[in-house]
C-alpha cells in the first residue's frame, strides 16, 4: 500500500469528491461515511483529469514536504498505478472499493459490496493526529537532512563546474533526435549475482542505479534535470515494451564490485525509492 492511499481517502471524505490523474474522479454519495448503511462511491473515468490541486495541497500541509516534491511523488504514484491497472491488477480505493480495467480497456469502479468486501469508509482524526505529533520531529529531522543535501549539492556542482578537470568524454544520454533502447545495451538483472559471476570483488564498473520507471518523458527530463542540478551524475534511456515506449531514469557510478550493494542502499536511502541495478557485461 502506498502511503498516499490513506492521504486519497482522507481528502475524499473531507471534500467528497477527488480526481486522480489520467484515471478518472472520486466522488462521496453518501452524507455520513460512517452511517450503518456504510459508503457509497461513484466513480467517472477519464484519461484526461489532472489530480485534484486542493490533493497536492492537503498532502502537503499533512506530511510538512515540500509542495513541488509531493506533485512529483504524486504523478509517479498514478503513473505505477496506471501501469499496475494496464496490466490487469486493481487499484484499492481504503475501504470503498476497487478501481480495474475492463476488456475494453477502460477503468471502472467495483464497491466492496460487490467484490466480497464488505467495509466503509471511516475517518480516523485521532489516530491521524496522533500520528502527525509523533511524526512532528521526524519532519524536522527530515527538513534538516534535506538542506544537507541541497548545500552539498550546490557545493558539488560548484566543484564540477570550477575546479574539477573536464573529462575528455561525456557518457551519451538520450537526445530529442536520439532514443537508445536499454534493453539492447545493458542487460536488466534483479540479482546482481546473475550478472557480476564474471568480475572480481576489486572490479570496477560503470554502474547504473535505477530508481523510477515511466512513461511520460516529460517526468524523466524533467527529474533527471533536477539531479543534475543537485550535483548527482544522473541520466535516463528507453525501452519498448510492446507498442509503449518507457523511460528508466538511472544514477550512473564508478563502482566496485564488492562496493554495489553498499552504494544501492546509500542511493536508496538518500531517494527514498527502491533502486535497482544494472552491470554491463565483461568485455
Amino acid at each position: 500500500m502506498n502511503r498516499y492511499d490513506d492521504y486519497i481517502t482522507e481528502f475524499l471524505i473531507a471534500n467528497k469528491e477527488v480526481h486522480l490523474e489520467k484515471i478518472g474522479s472520486l466522488k462521496l454519495t453518501t452524507d455520513d461515511p460512517d452511517s450503518s448503511e456504510g459508503a457509497s462511491v461513484s466513480f467517472v473515468y477519464d484519461r484526461k483529469i489532472p489530480t485534484s490541486p486542493g490533493l497536492i495541497d492537503f498532502i502537503t500541509e499533512r506530511s510538512g514536504k515540500i509542495r513541488s516534491l509531493i506533485e512529483s511523488d504524486l504523478e509517479s504514484h498514478f503513473t505505477q498505478v496506471r501501469e499496475f491497472l494496464n496490466i490487469g491488477k486493481s487499484f484499492e480505493v481504503l475501504n470503498a472499493g476497487l478501481i480495474k480495467c475492463n476488456i475494453r480497456q477502460e477503468y471502472e469502479f467495483i464497491p466492496y459490496s460487490h467484490s466480497g468486501k464488505a467495509q466503509k469508509i471511516r475517518s480516523q482524526p485521532s489516530k491521524a493526529a496522533g500520528t502527525r505529533r509523533r511524526g512532528g520531529s521526524g519532519v524536522q529531522v527530515l527538513t534538516f537532512l534535506i538542506v544537507l543535501a541541497i548545500i552539498g549539492g550546490l557545493g558539488w556542482q560548484a566543484y564540477v563546474y570550477y575546479i574539477k578537470p573536464k573529462p575528455a568524454s561525456v557518457p551519451t544520454t538520450e537526445t530529442d533526435s536520439s532514443l537508445t533502447d536499454s534493453s539492447a545495451s545493458i542487460p536488466t538483472t534483479d540479482s546482481l549475482a546473475a550478472t557480476t559471476v564474471a568480475y572480481g570483488p576489486n572490479d570496477s564498473v560503470d554502474a547504473r542505479y535505477i530508481f523510477e520507471t515511466t512513461d511520460l518523458r516529460l517526468r524523466a527530463k524533467t527529474r533527471t534535470a533536477q539531479l543534475i542540478s543537485f550535483g548527482n551524475k544522473a541520466a535516463y534511456d528507453s525501452f519498448m515494451n510492446g507498442n509503449k515506449r518507457f523511460y528508466s531514469l538511472f544514477i550512473y557510478k564508478k563502482t566496485r564490485i564488492a562496493d554495489t550493494l553498499a552504494v544501492k542502499d546509500s542511493i536508496q536511502k538518500f531517494l527514498q525509492r527502491n533502486i535497482r541495478v544494472e552491470i554491463p557485461p565483461k568485455q
